[in-house]
């Protein structure tokens, strides 16, 4: 039984990627073409997951579900309905969920359904109305690098 509407003397044409080498798996010719050109791509933590334990990427993260550990990305945004339980490290960070942990980021953007109750080492941090931070921040020309025991000064707000 066909599920498409092509007629049965049409040419469907093949959609599959070409191997370079004939033992290479079509996840690995994936993962070479996506590495190879195009934009970065991101990677979705879905809402109705959850995770446990450390997640690393040198690329994009988007987190829609729950996230208990670390996590050391490019760019992390954190979705509406999302919770992370753990340590932030990435280029910049946008939060709309629920963060608890310390958050080390260059560009740190709390938008307006943020929850975060956070320590944050940033270069710019952007809290926005509505936007509830509880917790301390400190500006750093490298907050990737600030050491884990470097408590931050205190300067809590809630816009």
């Amino acid at each position: 039984m066909r599920f498409n509407n092509n007629k049965p003397d049409e040419h469907i044409p093949d959609t599959t990627t070409p191997r370079k080498h004939p033992y290479q798996s079509t996840d690995q010719a994936h993962s070479a073409l996506r590495i190879a050109g195009g934009p970065p791509s991101r990677s979705v933590i879905d809402a109705c997951l959850t995770i446990t334990g450390n997640l690393e990427s040198e690329r994009d993260v988007q987190v829609d579900g729950a996230l208990h550990g670390d996590i050391r990305c490019a760019q992390l945004i954190v979705g509406r309905d999302a919770t992370i339980n753990g340590s932030i490290v990435a280029d910049e960070v946008v939060v709309r969920g629920k963060v608890k942990g310390v958050i080390r980021a260059a560009q740190v953007m709390l938008q307006d359904t943020a929850q975060v109750e956070s320590e944050i080492f940033h270069k710019s941090l952007v809290i926005e109305q509505g936007a509830c931070f509880d917790g301390e921040s400190r500006r750093m020309d490298e907050p990737a690098k600030a050491p884990a025991d470097l408590k931050p000064e205190s300067k809590s707000a809630a816009a």
